[in-house]
């Protein structure tokens, strides 16, 4: 038996992609902690509303759009702030969020 080496390289480098994906993950668990403190029930499905001045929220949202819907049970979003039941202001990467729902 001859033992042979054998080298394995792997990129670290996380693409900008995966760190949308990673802060729209860390948004699905805000709205879902946002949803339990309004009080609804986890099967009601939701008018949303995210918003924040910050560039690298913004991208996220946009890219990851419907899956943010689909794991939060939205049937509506918007970007701009409407009048709705419950507001919180939360923090993503040191940046800010307004999630805003309702029951639909």
């Amino acid at each position: 038996n001859e033992s042979k080496d054998l080298t394995v390289e792997i990129d670290t480098n996380i693409t900008q992609s995966l760190q949308n994906e990673g802060i729209a993950r860390d948004i699905i668990r805000n709205i879902q902690s946002a949803r339990k403190e309004a009080g609804l029930e986890i099967e009601n499905r939701i008018v949303l509303v995210l918003s924040s001045e910050s560039e690298l929220l913004s991208e996220a949202i946009d890219e990851f759009r419907d899956m943010i819907m689909q794991e939060t049970l939205a049937e509506e979003f918007d970007i701009a702030s409407r009048n709705l039941k419950f507001k919180k202001i939360v923090q993503v990467e040191k940046e800010e969020l307004l999630i805003g729902l309702d029951k639909k």
